[in-house]
């Protein structure tokens, strides 16, 4: 088990708290994209990456073929 230690101050004491108490209190649930990747319902459209687009345009994949 690891403990990390800091030193405080009365003057940090409320950044502290703001950062760990209080961040639950507002709705930040989509703040950031990923958040918004996972809150929604549903999947997401999909989208090709590569080049394996040119294969499939060329006719030289087929219904049942294997692909690996």
């Amino acid at each position: 088990m690891t403990v990390s230690m800091r030193v405080m101050s009365a003057g940090d004491g409320y950044k502290y708290l703001l950062r760990t108490v209080a961040a639950g209190d507002g709705d930040r649930s989509l703040s950031t994209p990923l958040t918004r990747y996972y809150a929604e319902q549903g999947s997401p459209p999909g989208r090709w990456v590569g080049q394996g687009l040119v294969g499939i345009g060329a006719g030289q994949l087929s219904t049942g073929d294997q692909v690996t």
